[in-house]
């Protein structure tokens, strides 16, 4: 399997998100109920789903990169201990 399966597949579907990879974990960006902002989202595993709000679309895509990001490291983090 490429990707990491989505723990919920029906609140993506349920958001119209497109999902979106980046580093091999899905992720998607979609309008918030408040017209001046959105949501992210990142599937990190079936179990693990990191959330968050930005101001505009741009926000949230570097958002949930950088949420990747940290939890990439992380989990290089304890794979050396």
């Amino acid at each position: 399997m490429l990707y990491p399966r989505r723990a919920c597949p029906r609140q993506r579907k349920a958001l119209n998100a497109v999902p979106m990879h980046y580093k091999r974990y899905e992720y998607s960006v979609d309008q918030a109920a408040s017209p001046a902002g959105c949501k992210w989202t990142v599937y990190l595993d079936d179990k693990q789903i990191k959330t968050g709000e930005a101001p505009d679309r741009q926000s949230g895509v570097l958002r949930s990169m950088a949420a990747i990001d940290r939890a990439i490291q992380a989990k290089l983090a304890k794979a050396k201990r």
